[in-house]
């Protein structure tokens, strides 16, 4: 059986674009800053939004360059300790401003590319979408059709409780 020919992405830089960093939400009041990106701690660069704004035209003409010529490389990650309350240390990760700016480009391009093969049905690792979705999903599906089969060896979990099969 022969499938449809399908477009290859196997150079994707070449299909993308680097976006500038969102000043405004697009849902938010006009003139409403946001202020979760521009307020992201630095990575091993020490560069911040606001630095890197003073010459947003020429950095993001030399990063796009950079991406399209093979010459980008991903700086070191900044590793940094957030305290727990048992008095312990979680290590964390910050990545420096290009390459954030690098992996939401890569992950806007790759979701619109997979997100069409992507059944309606499918939660798993999607924006805007994820486990309690799906619960909400199963419970209005089984609450309003006619259900005879859930399983026979496994429990369904809805709304945070285990229902198990008769006879478990």
């Amino acid at each position: 059986m022969k499938t449809a020919s399908l477009p290859r992405f196997d150079h994707f830089v070449a299909h993308s674009h680097t976006p500038r960093p969102a000043k405004h939400a697009p849902d938010a009041e006009p003139g409403k800053r946001v202020t979760g990106a521009q307020n992201a701690a630095p990575g091993v660069d020490r560069m911040t939004w606001k630095d890197y704004e003073a010459d947003i035209e020429r950095n993001l003409e030399d990063l796009h360059g950079r991406v399209h010529r093979g010459a980008y490389r991903a700086l070191p990650s900044r590793r940094v300790y957030i305290p727990k309350p048992d008095g312990r240390q979680r290590p964390l990760a910050v990545a420096a401003l290009e390459d954030k700016i690098v992996q939401r480009a890569v992950t806007a391009l790759l979701s619109a590319i997979y997100e069409e093969d992507f059944l309606g049905f499918s939660y798993g690792f999607r924006p805007g979408r994820g486990a309690h979705d799906a619960l909400d999903a199963l419970c209005v599906g089984i609450h309003s059709k006619k259900v005879s089969f859930i399983g026979r060896r496994h429990p369904v979990v809805l709304g945070h409780r285990f229902i198990l099969p008769p006879g478990s």
